[in-house]
């Protein structure tokens, strides 16, 4: 996991690289963007950089854009295109009953019946942006530190959803609405508070993705510029922050006793 924030969005932007030469230069769509594909590796000579695994149901990228259904991510960072496209699937399924509302779990996932589905670059892109979204609100600071008080039917949890109409909808309202994306921010960790900025800039691009595709260097240039305002001393600020409280404690503590 990111020792810091800087470090954090340069592995997202990592990823975007990594999936764009993968579209430019090879013709390949990864197709299965989420938080557990999505990793940090520390390199030999200092650093680290941000990758994806789990290639294994990338595809050469069809003229038509048409692919099995299979392969197509994990509802809860599924782009609200082929959330759309999957919930048509499912009610055909169903025959127009709704599933009862049950989290998303790798043994109740619903059967789907053999068919395709629309998928280009752009929503691996909008996938991304939920992974940032899951952590910013389910993780509370580094080294992968997940957020103990959990926020009861938070965004993410109202995304991790069987009833995939009902994703749609939550997902379409998150980006249609000014108070989703207040709520959004006031269910964002206070440790990720300097990436609220980001947060929202990183929304309004994908508000008409399934309408106007985002492109790779609208989300590069994005993430290039939140990159260059973090600083690079994160770490270090944070260590002399903590110092001067843990000093101020003793202090305190030293002052009560010579006064008793």
């Amino acid at each position: 996991m990111f020792r810091t924030l800087k470090e954090f969005v340069k592995a997202l932007r990592d990823i975007v690289i990594i999936q764009c030469t993968a579209v430019e230069e090879r013709k390949v769509l990864y197709r299965d963007c989420s938080l557990n594909n999505a990793m940090i590796v520390d390199l030999l000579g200092g650093g680290s950089k941000g990758f994806l695994i789990d290639w294994e149901f990338a595809v050469r990228i069809n003229p038509d854009l048409k692919y099995a259904i299979g392969g197509t991510g994990t509802i809860p960072f599924m782009s609200c295109g082929l959330l759309a496209q999957l919930s048509d699937a499912q009610q055909a399924v169903l025959g127009g009953k709704k599933p009862k509302y049950i989290l998303k779990m790798s043994s109740n996932t619903l059967a789907l019946p053999v068919s395709h589905v629309i998928q280009c670059f752009s929503d691996d892109l909008e996938s991304l942006f939920f992974i940032f979204i899951w952590i910013c609100i389910k993780f509370c600071g580094s080294h992968g530190q997940v957020h103990q008080d959990m926020i009861g039917n938070s965004i993410p949890d109202r995304w991790n959803n069987m009833d995939l109409e009902s994703c749609v909808a939550f997902k379409g309202n998150f980006f249609a609405t000014k108070k989703e994306e207040c709520c959004l921010v006031d269910e964002i960790h206070p440790y990720f508070k300097d990436l609220i900025p980001l947060t929202k800039e990183w929304c309004t691009a994908l508000k008409d993705n399934m309408e106007n595709p985002v492109s790779f260097n609208t989300i590069l240039t994005l993430l290039n510029t939140h990159l260059d305002r973090l600083p690079d001393d994160e770490e270090l600020i944070s260590t002399v922050k903590t110092l001067r409280k843990s000093a101020a404690i003793l202090t305190d503590r030293v002052e009560k006793h010579a006064a008793s």
